[in-house]
């Protein structure tokens, strides 16, 4: 299974039987067989028809529509799931403060952990590898034994600022970039992180929705009104 991106402007996306077809001026550009696809992304002047429309969402596939640029302007999903008990247990366990800060615990020690694994993987004799290593290390046991929210969340953003440097680092051509920057993101790496995490966080919510979940009401960020657009280029990574 795999996410197909469509980015040829000017093309069609056509049903024929089970499987698309993407034409452009009556010429096949190329054919998708629905057995090979999980998800489709469309990117700028692409037109998707009504039949192919209604195969994906009958076949479970859900679609994204994104900018020629990849910034990711809305999905179409497949109907929610008929599970209501589990968004009822999901609104039961976010009443509970304490139920809320031992599943953000996990989730915020699983992502400080794989950034300090990356760079105590990269092996590499540099100031800010090593100042990077030893300080998420000490963000790990802050997050550990911390009794709120507020301070989880602020030892999440200082194990950031221990990351993103010792990152830097590890790129082969760092191309202006500086510090994690979004809206706007203003390098080409930061471009590229936003545009990835963009489209993460669409295969996030998706499964969330397939299993039942609402992937709006999150246990780690406090809950405010934000749109797709708002949040598609931020590092979200631990807002569930």
């Amino acid at each position: 299974m795999t996410t197909i991106y469509i980015r040829e402007q000017g093309t069609v996306v056509r049903k024929q039987g089970e499987r698309l077809l993407v034409t452009k001026e009556h010429a096949i550009v190329s054919q998708v067989p629905l057995h090979d696809l999980e998800h489709l992304v469309v990117m700028g002047n692409i037109q998707l028809t009504q039949p192919a429309t209604a195969l994906l969402l009958r076949a479970g596939i859900g679609v994204t529509f994104a900018t020629m640029r990849g910034t990711a302007l809305g999905s179409l999903q497949p109907p929610t799931s008929p599970h209501a008990d589990l968004r009822v247990k999901q609104l039961q366990l976010m009443s509970s403060d304490a139920a809320n800060l031992t599943l953000a615990r996990q989730i915020v020690l699983g992502k400080l952990a794989n950034q300090r694994t990356l760079l105590v993987n990269a092996r590499t004799a540099h100031a800010n590898i090593e100042r990077g290593i030893a300080g998420i290390a000490e963000t790990i046991r802050g997050a550990q034994t911390t009794d709120n929210a507020d301070s989880l969340r602020g030892f999440e953003g200082h194990a950031g600022a221990w990351y993103w440097p010792a990152f830097k680092v590890l790129l082969k051509n760092d191309y202006g970039f500086n510090a994690r920057e979004y809206r706007p993101s203003r390098d080409p790496v930061n471009a590229l992180l936003s545009f990835v995490y963009a489209f993460l966080q669409r295969d996030l919510n998706t499964m969330a929705q397939i299993v039942g979940l609402d992937p709006y009401l999150g246990f780690f960020h406090t809950i405010q009104y934000l749109n797709f657009a708002q949040i598609s280029g931020h590092d979200w990574a631990t807002q569930m």
